[in-house]
């Protein structure tokens, strides 16, 4: 497995664009009227940068060719910047907003990645295999959107080779009561052992359909259901930046509000670890002030920012009615702040994000310090 992507690797890899860049942020709409929501918003949003400086005539073909199959997770982030232009696919939906002519808007998709507000799960079951982005508010279903495979299918396009691998060795001239069922010789082979081939074939589509479908920012994926299908699955998967765990406690995974609860168990035991339940108890002393956020970044006295989803523009779960690209205001919001924040992430702090309602005094950003500020110091 190859190290995740760190907030230091997004924040280079982003800014590293240029000063005249266009970003787009665009969630996939929740309610899927036959496309109609997502060709409303990519007009709007081709129309919001038609008439920016500088070439971005790719970004806008991208947009108004997307279809609803082209959004294969909760939303993306599209960057333009030189004639060429770049996608992120997110985890958790972002508010629709369009910034241009400065950097590129890199604070949602850092943020994305470090994201434990949110988690995929896969239920490896060959009768009903899911995979699910799993929040506070429940399970969405992204088994169709990530082609998750039909063991049925996979069986039934290998039973042609069956039938030419395997030759019935009934007489007949058999006496009554013998020989009814045909029986099979094996060309070198069997079929408990065609089998388990087709489950092979089975659990690679799996990986595949992770590997290929996931967000390149996906941090971690639980697997649920035939424990030694998601160990096959696991072994499969190869080199990949997502940590992969077995959830034991969501049963066989058939059981939607087990699974859902399960998730969120996992989900808030990884922020208490984290010490997210001690902010609210944290002595002045161990807090940066917010007027000295950048100061101190840049000093290396930060040793995690905390922040929410909302802070970064993006939303625990899909929400329509945020398809409006007319008010500047959110995106201005989000590159001040990561312009605040910048110094910290290459000063190699922290950034751990948790819901909005764990900061205390009614904050979306808190930086925790390595060390006490000291007298006459800036």
């Amino acid at each position: 497995m190859t190290n995740r992507f760190s907030p230091a690797n997004i924040h280079e890899a982003l800014t590293g664009l240029g000063d005249n860049v266009v970003s787009v942020l665009l969630p996939r709409p929740h309610m899927q009227t036959g496309g109609e929501k997502l060709r409303i918003a990519t007009k709007n949003a081709a129309q919001a940068i038609a008439g920016c400086p500088g070439d971005h005539t790719q970004l806008i073909d991208r947009l108004t060719a997307l279809e609803m199959s082209d959004m294969e997770s909760a939303g993306s982030a599209f960057f333009s910047a030189g004639g060429d232009f770049h996608e992120v696919r997110l985890n958790n939906p972002p508010v629709a907003m369009v910034a241009s002519d400065q950097e590129a808007m890199w604070l949602p998709v850092l943020v994305d990645a470090s994201s434990r507000n949110s988690a995929w799960a896969v239920i490896v079951d060959r009768d009903q295999p899911k995979i699910y982005r799993a929040t506070a508010r429940g399970l969405e279903d992204f088994s169709d959107t990530m082609s998750v495979p039909d063991y049925d299918e996979i069986e039934a396009r290998r039973e042609p080779q069956l039938d030419v691998l395997f030759h019935s060795a009934s007489s007949g001239r058999r006496t009554q009561g013998h020989g009814s069922f045909a029986k099979f010789h094996s060309l070198g082979t069997t079929q408990e052992q065609e089998e388990e081939k087709t489950e092979e074939v089975f659990h690679r589509r799996i990986a595949d359909a992770l590997k290929d479908g996931l967000p390149r920012t996906a941090r971690k994926v639980f697997f649920v259901g035939d424990e030694r299908g998601a160990g096959h699955v696991r072994a499969l998967l190869g080199d990949v930046t997502f940590d992969t765990d077995y959830l034991t406690s969501a049963g066989d995974g058939s059981d939607a509000e087990r699974l859902a609860e399960a998730l969120r168990n996992e989900l808030e035991t990884e922020r208490r670890q984290l010490g997210s339940d001690t902010l609210k108890d944290m002595p002045p002393s161990g807090l940066v002030a917010d007027g000295d956020v950048e100061t101190a970044g840049q000093n290396g006295r930060i040793e995690t920012v905390w922040i929410s989803d909302e802070a970064a523009g993006l939303r625990e779960f899909a929400d329509d009615e945020y398809f409006d690209f007319d008010d500047p205001d959110a995106a201005q919001q989000v590159l001040t702040l990561q312009r605040r924040i910048a110094p910290a992430v290459l000063t190699g702090a922290n950034v751990h994000v948790i819901p909005g309602a764990l900061l205390p005094g009614g904050k979306r950003v808190l930086a925790t310090a390595r060390y006490e500020k000291q007298v006459g110091q800036s």
